[in-house]
């Protein structure tokens, strides 16, 4: 059993990822409710590697000087991590099919960033078979879509839920 700080776990992670994210003009802002950046979870040390790649993936995938917010919070039993972004639209079927191994979107691909589909398969695989927990994806489409260089971007969130 190991003992895992969450703001320690997201800071480490916001130390990375800012030479890559302040290169690209994008702003990561983090908001940490008090429960949640102390808890007890069960298995390896490997945990970083879920909200890492997520994060990384947002700064990619996101337009210009978009915003990323990190939040995490804790529910009875649960810790939460959300991470907001401005992503490419995800088309039907496709915040599911983005988990699979060598799946991206649509207008992921269209973008010419680099990627092959491996990270998020990663993150699952992880999240639920080391920790128990789950990732999803969830995409606001109750707000239009914005166009930039012929690609439609909406507010993607993805959020982790593990147990502790």
């Amino acid at each position: 059993m190991i003992s895992l700080n969450i703001r320690n776990i997201v800071y480490k992670i916001s130390l990375l990822i800012p030479y890559f994210a302040g290169r690209m003009n994008k702003k990561i802002t983090y908001n940490f409710d008090g429960e949640s950046q102390n808890c007890i979870i069960e298995g390896p040390d490997l945990f970083e590697v879920i909200p890492y790649k997520i994060i990384e993936n947002a700064v990619k995938y996101s337009p210009g000087s978009a915003r990323i917010d990190v939040r995490t919070w804790r529910s009875q039993q649960k810790i939460f991590i959300e991470i907001e972004s401005l992503g490419p639209e995800l088309l039907e079927g496709e915040e599911i099919e983005i988990f699979e191994r060598g799946r991206r979107g649509h207008w992921a691909k269209k973008l010419g960033v680099s990627g092959f589909g491996v990270g998020l398969s990663q993150v699952v695989r992880i999240c639920s078979e080391v920790y128990g927990g789950k990732v999803s994806c969830l995409q606001d489409k109750s707000r239009s879509a914005i166009l930039l260089n012929g690609i439609p971007y909406r507010p993607i969130t993805f959020q982790i839920v593990i147990p502790v």
